[in-house]
């Protein structure tokens, strides 16, 4: 054999065994490797104009928060949470649809968002339509999934349900809401909404005038006591513990101790 024919079927073996232990030789498959791969963080500038941001946010002056935002995402739009926070202000400002989008943006980047995944469902609930109910599901389960503990998530989830008329489903979650945060005046109200549903009027008004003693300035479980002849001054009963029946986004979890 020619020494020239010997060296090249030595350089193909040796492309071709690269191959196998890059790919099934591995140690680290391509999931832990995108798992093990830092995540990207802004520089000093962009940093800058994120803290300005959250500053202008916090002062409620929203056009000139998403301003800084949106040259955060210019200097860092491999960020995810960048994406997060202009949509974050574009919600406030009521621009559903560009919220929409800068959110999908975030997640095309960190899938595992569960803030975004909440923030979406949150847009599909307040679809006039009730059309995209489903997809409010579907993004808050996963919110939930990644962050059982976020009670903004699962009181959307439960006014998901309710909108849905899965009443069970919608009272499991809110019992499991009130295991973590008992004085929550939005949350004794929906309760109540739900009881009313299940025709318990008695309980269903406690709930109600407990949501007026806690928050008095909640029109809507004033209205609520005005219609069942409520007495907004009377300290109600304490309302009995109810065991959640487990549902896709709370079967895992255990109500927290008391």
């Amino acid at each position: 054999m020619l020494p020239g024919k010997r060296a090249i079927i030595w350089l193909v073996m040796v492309t071709v065994l690269g191959m196998w232990a890059a790919g099934c030789g591995s140690a680290v498959s391509p999931y832990e490797a995108k798992k093990a791969r830092p995540k990207p963080t802004l520089a000093p500038e962009a940093m800058e104009k994120f803290q300005q941001g959250q500053k202008l946010l916090r002062e409620h002056k929203l056009p000139e928060a998403l301003k800084e935002f949106q040259a955060c995402v210019t200097l860092a739009p491999q960020v995810p949470q960048t994406h997060f926070w202009v949509g974050k202000v574009q919600f406030l400002q009521k621009d559903l649809d560009q919220a929409e989008t800068s959110f999908k943006k975030g997640l095309e980047l960190d899938p595992d968002n569960y803030q975004a995944q909440a923030m979406l469902g949150k847009i599909y609930l307040m679809d006039k339509e009730k059309s995209k109910l489903p997809q409010a599901q579907a993004n808050l389960e996963k919110a939930l999934l990644t962050s059982p503990d976020y009670a903004d998530a699962r009181f959307d989830l439960a006014r998901v349900y309710a909108m849905k008329g899965e009443t069970k489903k919608s009272f499991s979650e809110l019992t499991l809401l009130f295991a973590q945060e008992p004085d929550f005046a939005l949350y004794h109200y929906e309760m109540g909404q739900m009881l009313e549903a299940f025709g318990d009027k008695n309980l269903a008004g406690k709930h109600f005038q407990r949501a007026h003693q806690l928050n008095p300035k909640l029109a809507m479980a004033m209205e609520q006591m005005k219609h069942q002849g409520g007495e907004p001054g009377k300290k109600p009963d304490p309302a009995p513990e109810v065991k959640p029946e487990p549902s896709k986004a709370n079967a895992e979890q255990k109500p927290a101790a008391r």
